[in-house]
């Protein structure tokens, strides 16, 4: 399978790394964003790999890697930055629906 990332920013203005593993524990990639981010990236690679679940750590605030799976459900992690709060963070994979993959990968971060 093959899939894009599409990435949903919400309010934290921290660093966020995510990777994106598969079932095995493989890692499909890791990317590191600053949120809010600057100018839309160019479009992103078509990833091989059936994405299962994410690890995010948040800098600064929260360093230890939490888990999201890709499931569409929310998790709310207690994140301190810029000030204390929960925030919600998700991932759902969806059908690529400009057929540029054949499948997208939603991120709420």
């Amino acid at each position: 399978m093959s899939f894009r990332v599409e990435r949903v920013y919400t309010v934290i203005p921290c660093q966020i790394t995510y990777t994106v593993y598969e079932a095995s524990g493989t890692i499909i990639f890791t990317e590191t964003i600053t949120n809010p981010p600057g100018p839309p990236p160019p479009a992103p690679p078509c990833f091989i790999g059936t994405p299962a679940y994410l690890t995010i750590s948040v800098i600064p605030g929260t360093p230890i890697p939490f888990t999201v799976p890709v499931d569409c459900s929310v998790v709310s992690k207690w994140i301190n930055c810029p000030t204390p709060h929960f925030h919600p963070f998700s991932a759902c994979l969806i059908t690529d629906p400009t057929s540029t993959c054949s499948n997208v990968l939603q991120i709420s971060l």
